[in-house]
């Protein structure tokens, strides 16, 4: 009907403002980012002793670091750095197998000079090292912050795509914030507003479940007789879809079937109303 395709229009309108406000929001987190991997750079050390070091939990804390590290560069989609971190690591590990392996003397108690050529390495690039934790740090504060600004649109798109795989169709989000309906033996997409009714009907219930909420971490949405445009397969995972739409809300919702439920255990949070019904 006309009145569904206008509320759609005004959903995509607002999908096209979120992509917007997320683009201005990952320019900031950006700029941050890089001052702040940019003044780690040229921080001062002070007081670095090379006394009392633990070479071999060095060398088992240098696989922590490159794991993590290797983790945040995947998040942050620049694997090309991979290649030159892992060679600095497997330096640095050749550098610590010497000092873990070999002493400061030889046996005719003369200077080892690969000893000290390590040693020497080593207090070149502890600080480095130091710099590296502090930079994994910002760099996964980075990446939650840029997951958190995707979660709605990712949620919205999850949460409805559980009711759409059943008829081989996938909704997505593009980089501008058009909504598309992907057919997985097709290539080409289509439009919402070639949806059925009770398709676009899910996508405005879903998008406002995602989007349209108080400026609070928590709230109540109430939903009465969903049943009445859902399929029974799609009653089955109803419930399912809302809590991976919007895991904090609280749901209250009349229905008067019973494949809302689905799972058994979620019967001991429902009531029935029949029993405070007046009967004449």
């Amino acid at each position: 009907s006309d009145s569904v395709d206008n509320a759609l229009y005004e959903i995509q309108e607002m999908f096209h403002n979120n992509i917007r406000r997320t683009a201005q929001s990952q320019f900031k987190l950006s700029d941050l980012f890089k001052r702040q991997v940019f003044e780690e750079a040229f921080k001062v050390e002070k007081n670095i002793s090379i006394t009392d070091i633990d070479y071999k939990a060095e060398l088992s804390n240098l696989d922590i670091r490159q794991k993590s590290l290797n983790d945040v560069v995947q998040n942050l989609d620049v694997k090309d750095l991979m290649t030159r971190f892992s060679s600095y690591f497997n330096g640095m590990k050749d550098v610590l197998n010497i000092l873990t392996q070999t002493s400061g003397l030889k046996e005719d108690r003369t200077p080892n000079p690969a000893y000290y050529n390590a040693l020497l390495e080593w207090m070149i690039n502890r600080s480095q090292l130091d710099k590296i934790d502090k930079i994994i740090k910002y760099a996964e504060a980075y990446a939650n912050n840029i997951q958190n600004l995707k979660a709605p649109i990712n949620r919205f798109t999850n949460s409805v795509n559980l009711f759409f795989k059943e008829s081989g169709k996938e909704i997505e989000v593009d980089e501008r914030g058009e909504i598309k309906i992907r057919f997985k033996n097709n290539q080409k997409n289509n439009s919402i507003f070639d949806l059925s009714s009770g398709e676009k009907q899910l996508i405005l219930l879903f998008a406002h479940i995602v989007f349209f909420k108080p400026s609070r971490d928590t709230y109540i949405a109430i939903i009465d007789e969903p049943e009445l445009s859902l399929h029974i397969s799609w009653q089955e995972i109803f419930i399912d879809a809302l809590l991976q739409a919007s895991p904090e809300t609280q749901f209250i919702i009349a229905t008067h079937a019973p494949a809302i439920l689905a799972k058994p255990e979620r019967k001991e949070m429902c009531e029935d109303l029949t029993k405070f019904q007046k009967w004449e």
